[in-house]
């Protein structure tokens, strides 16, 4: 399969210090072999023909030597096995040595491994190494949505979805891709509305932002954030999306 760069999410602003953005093939496999190595769990959410966003679960289970091509496993889920194949392009994220990967990959197509139906996919232009942080970050499932009315109060408020959030503040977002936000931009008076209580509002400081693609092969801009101060109803929304999700995922 040919290599290219049209599912390269990775045209960045800044980049955090202690982050990795590797393009070299060699490093890029060294990677990858160690996932397939260790059984890692990937994800990545996927938008099926109904617009609804599924979980989609899988092993990277093969890695082409010559670096042409890489095999997952297919999902239990035929539903999101089906709203895979009807992309073009999406992202994969896991978690290794206490740091957060996402890498881009195309084209998936049926294979066949050791007798077994697999996902064949084109190997990544580029893969994200992100820093250990020093909170746990939880990635809320596509079913439990956060929405975020950002900088309400400013002079260009616009929305955003918060895809993760940690015990410490820290979090990130999803946004428009013509939104371009620098780091140190104070975002003041952002509602954040969720389906289990009040909206909370807090002021936010951008860290990194970074242009990603999604499941739906369109750009967008995923911004890093820390909350500004602790205001009223903050602990109760971290209680409910860290903490109890971090419950479920260790049950």
């Amino acid at each position: 399969m040919a290599k290219g760069s049209e599912a390269t999410p990775y045209a960045y602003q800044t980049l955090g210090a202690g982050d990795f953005l590797f393009r070299s093939q060699i490093e890029i496999k060294g990677v990858l072999d160690a996932l397939v190595k260790r059984k890692v769990t990937l994800s990545a959410d996927i938008e099926n023909d109904q617009g609804a966003e599924l979980l989609f679960l899988t092993r990277l289970l093969q890695v082409d030597p010559a670096g042409q091509f890489i095999v997952i496993a297919c999902n239990r889920d035929k539903a999101a096995n089906q709203a895979l194949f009807a992309r073009r392009a999406f992202v994969l994220h896991a978690n290794l040595d206490n740091a957060h990967l996402e890498f881009a990959v195309s084209d998936p197509a049926d294979v066949m491994l050791r007798n077994v139906a697999a996902i064949r996919l084109r190997f990544p232009d580029a893969l994200l190494r992100l820093r250990r942080r020093e909170h746990p970050r939880f990635r809320l499932p596509p079913s439990v949505p956060l929405r975020c009315i950002a900088d309400s109060s400013g002079f260009t408020p616009f929305e955003a979805r918060i895809v993760d959030i940690s015990v410490g503040g820290m979090g990130a977002m999803i946004h428009d891709a013509e939104i371009k936000l620098s780091a140190g931009t104070v975002l003041k008076n952002c509602k954040i509305v969720h389906p289990r209580g009040d909206a909370v509002v807090v002021d936010v400081q951008v860290r990194h932002s970074r242009r990603v693609m999604l499941p739906d092969g369109e750009w967008a801009q995923r911004s890093g954030f820390r909350f500004l101060g602790a205001p009223p109803g903050l602990t109760e929304l971290l209680k409910v999306f860290v903490l109890d999700l971090g419950q479920d995922s260790k049950a």
